[in-house]
């Protein structure tokens, strides 16, 4: 899965499968070339796959506070996770995601 974003704010949420073993989740953002923005990897345990409200569904960071192409993997189970861009004034971030399991 692929996710492009510029601007304040998160991305949409990337589901994980929780129900394949194992429920690893790679994934690598690449910042645009003279790119000015920040952003932090954010992941959830909450149930993604029920009815919820996005402002009752918790974040907790990553990788904060990034500036540079970074990447990284879950090695855990998750339900899901973003990128939030927290700071902007130019450029875009690239997200591939790649989950493993079967």
């Amino acid at each position: 899965m692929t996710m492009v974003a510029s601007g304040i704010g998160p991305t949409n949420i990337f589901t994980v499968n929780v129900n394949v073993t194992p429920v690893n989740v790679g994934f690598g953002v690449t910042v645009s070339d003279g790119a000015v923005l920040q952003y932090t990897i954010e992941h959830t345990y909450h149930d993604l796959w029920k009815p919820y409200k996005i402002e009752d569904v918790e974040w907790f960071p990553f990788l904060e506070n990034q500036s540079a192409t970074s990447d990284g993997y879950y090695g855990y189970p998750i339900s899901g996770f973003r990128v939030n861009i927290t700071a902007w004034e130019s450029g875009s971030v690239v997200v591939n995601v790649i989950q493993a399991g079967t």
